[in-house]
């Protein structure tokens, strides 16, 4: 049975500590979609670079995955949504001084839009919405190639919801902008192939959420029990880890 059968079936258990030695790069680590990540990512056995806007959104995801790590994660204050394509080089070059390769990026710093419909949303609105989810994570991932590269088996994972795959009313601006971050997906796998690249796509909807509460308000807010990540960790674990061959793939948790 190909990987991403066995992953969409629930067939793969992700063995202990598989990403022992691998190093993932979380952007968005401090929401609690990025904990969820970098928790699951700690007890895979990753060392991981942690990224958001504020140092202070990082440290208690710091103390969460402290009991799983045998060092201490690296916190990287980066605001993606104010950077430029020079301020991602920057970055770039700061993580190589940190690490030699990059074994993976999970991207996971996704924005809560107003939801509308076509006809009322603004024209500046698909703008922006596009440039922050679609636009500027591809920006990023291509400032971290040559760090990809080094690795010899690395994999991007891009955090997507399930609007980007089926459009729906209301979500036309931000379902449009995750179908597009859907394809440069493809597009970078198909291009990067042939260096032992992989790009995947993870639709997170399911995963209790600060993000999913925004966007359906009218459910009753539970936070995930402690542990639950509704299969993350083996998607993650099948994903990232150097053996894996899947790449291309829109994969549902």
């Amino acid at each position: 049975m190909p990987e991403s059968d066995q992953l969409a079936h629930g067939v793969l258990e992700p063995a202990s500590r598989e990403l022992s030695g691998r190093t993932v790069l979380v952007t968005g680590a401090g929401s609690d979609l990025g904990a969820t990540c970098c928790l699951s990512l700690a007890k895979l056995g990753a060392d991981l670079l942690l990224l958001d806007r504020k140092k202070r959104l990082m440290e208690e995801v710091c103390q969460q995955v402290d009991d799983y790590l045998e060092s201490d994660p690296a916190i990287i204050e980066f605001e993606l949504s104010k950077a430029g394509e020079a301020d991602c080089q920057i970055l770039a070059e700061g993580l190589a001084g940190l690490t030699r390769a990059l074994d993976g990026v999970v991207h996971c710093g996704l924005a809560a839009w107003p939801l509308a419909p076509v006809m009322n949303s603004k024209v500046e609105h698909w703008h922006q919405i596009h440039d922050r989810e679609a636009v500027r994570p591809m920006v990023l991932i291509r400032s971290l190639y040559p760090l990809l590269k080094e690795s010899g088996s690395a994999s991007v994972v891009f955090c997507t919801m399930s609007a980007g795959r089926q459009g729906r009313a209301n979500w036309g601006a931000v379902g449009s902008a995750f179908a597009s971050l859907e394809n440069i997906s493809e597009t970078l796998a198909t291009e990067w192939g042939a260096h032992n690249i992989r790009v995947n796509t993870v639709d997170i909807s399911s995963i209790p959420s600060a993000l999913r509460t925004r966007y359906y308000p009218g459910e009753v807010n539970q936070k995930p029990e402690s542990g639950e990540d509704h299969g993350l960790a083996r998607a993650l674990g099948d994903l990232l880890r150097s053996d894996s061959t899947t790449s291309g793939q829109r994969m549902t948790l």
